[in-house]
């Protein structure tokens, strides 16, 4: 899973969330998230939510489509349910994505 982590973020995203491929252990994309979007009293989820709408605000997939950056439309992911698009397991199950993301990428 890093190294799936790490090619999406410099290639799976336009403008890249990262210069290069290199491998991204899911536990950092979370320590970010917290650093960065967590307050007093928020959870790991509402980090989690909170940086999935920074990350799509002014980005798309690579291949043009556009995620919605309403954290209200975030509001089910978990850090967990955050990677599973790019896992063998995308696709089958719950889901945290909204509506109109795709449940696989690459």
């Amino acid at each position: 899973m890093p190294q799936k982590l790490g090619d999406f973020a410099a290639t799976g995203v336009n403008p890249p969330l990262a210069v290069s491929n290199d491998p991204i252990p899911p536990g950092q994309q979370f320590k970010v998230a917290k650093d960065l979007f967590k307050g007093p009293g928020d959870s790991t989820p509402d980090a989690s939510r909170d940086f999935e709408a920074f990350v799509w605000t002014d980005r798309t997939l690579a291949d043009g489509t556009s995620l919605s950056n309403d954290p209200d439309d975030w509001e089910k992911i978990t850090p967990g349910l955050a990677i599973k698009p790019l896992g063998p397991g995308c696709g089958k199950g719950r889901t945290g994505l909204p509506a109109d993301a795709p449940q696989c990428v690459s």
